[in-house]
């Protein structure tokens, strides 16, 4: 008798023991899927509110191990922010400006564990304007140098690469403005019309460089933040 209690003694010890080795605490949330509105697209559902505002709805999907959400939404052209935070369902109407783009995420949150929110992809957005027939092409962002990389020189050289897309799949040119000074001095012809996205160019050692890019669809245009870089 004795020994069957102490078998049963051990095995729950054993159970007890097992369960507290496989509690290994709060997890960390996944990334939400973003729903609406959809990545590279016109957004023109929005509900207009006035001539220059529509109240559009964004939505995206539940993720798990997550308590709330917070929505960022950036206007790409004023680079302003709007936070959203303490969202306990996966859709928000919030009123924005008309005839901007505009990028958007979610940070998913879960409240043990406040230190390792995940965020979700960047999708981004143009919100039409009244009687718009034309939307200007999304503002280009760097893709290489990294902003604020040291940059390598070789034989004096570097290849400045940015990226961008347009809701209207219209053929795209660029214009890249590059200096030392502030980015927004006039550029030579050569930096002007470009049907690439992408330029190799002569730069000074040791020196700091800004740049930016006008982009054009033959209609409208967008101008793109500045960015900068060192070389070595």
């Amino acid at each position: 008798m004795t020994k069957i209690r102490s078998t049963c003694l051990y095995l729950v010890v054993f159970i007890v023991l097992n369960s507290c080795s496989s509690d290994k605490g709060p997890k960390t949330p996944e990334p939400s899927i973003l729903i609406f509105p959809e990545n590279n697209e016109l957004c023109s559902t929005g509900v207009s509110v006035t001539n220059s505002q529509s109240n559009v709805e964004f939505s995206w999907s539940e993720s798990k191990n997550t308590n709330y959400y917070n929505l960022v939404i950036e206007n790409l052209n004023t680079n302003s922010r709007k936070n959203i935070d303490l969202l306990y369902q996966t859709s928000k109407s919030v009123i924005l400006d008309k005839a901007n783009p505009y990028s958007w995420y979610i940070i998913s949150v879960n409240e043990e564990k406040l230190d390792d929110t995940v965020q979700s992809e960047v999708w981004q957005f143009y919100l039409r304007g009244d009687n718009e027939s034309n939307s200007p092409p999304f503002p280009a962002k760097a893709v290489s140098p990294i902003p604020g990389l040291t940059v390598e020189l070789i034989n004096g050289k570097s290849v400045i690469e940015w990226s961008t897309s347009d809701v209207d799949n219209d053929s795209l040119s660029y214009s890249l403005y590059l200096d030392e000074i502030d980015g927004n001095q006039d550029p030579p012809n050569e930096y002007l019309n470009l049907s690439d996205s992408f330029l190799e160019v002569s730069l000074n050692s040791e020196s700091i460089y800004y740049w930016k890019v006008i982009t054009s669809d033959g209609v409208n245009s967008s101008i793109s933040q500045i960015y900068s870089f060192k070389t070595k």
